[in-house]
């Protein structure tokens, strides 16, 4: 369930103005493809690119000089999307074991509360 939530909310940042590409995209699709189902594989491959062809569908020539364009034009934004990865990455794989150890340890404090 997870997995979805996290998807959901990367796809929707993409629509939200955000700093150079500092998203959750990259993360959301590790931990997807880490914790769902293989038979699944195809939803965030259909929902991001649904939201690439409402944001920017026609912004470069489909031609080898287009791709380099783009590739150019991208490329000083690849510092901030691989920081954004490690850290976006490093929250979603966190939660669980962080959501994990807060139930443990609220599971302790009220079988202690039930004690005396």
């Amino acid at each position: 369930m997870l997995a979805y939530v996290f998807l959901l909310f990367a796809v929707a940042v993409r629509f939200m103005p955000h700093p150079m590409a500092f998203t959750p995209v990259g993360a959301a699709l590790l931990f997807f493809g880490a914790r769902a189902p293989r038979r699944r594989l195809w939803i965030p491959l259909v929902l991001l690119a649904a939201s690439d062809v409402v944001l920017a569908w026609d912004m470069y020539p489909r031609t080898a000089a287009g791709l380099m364009t783009c590739y150019d034009a991208g490329l000083p934004f690849f510092r901030h999307a691989v920081v954004g990865d490690l850290l976006f990455t490093t929250v979603m794989f966190g939660a669980p074991v962080l959501f994990h150890a807060i139930a443990g340890w609220l599971d302790k404090s009220s079988d202690h509360s039930a004690a005396a």
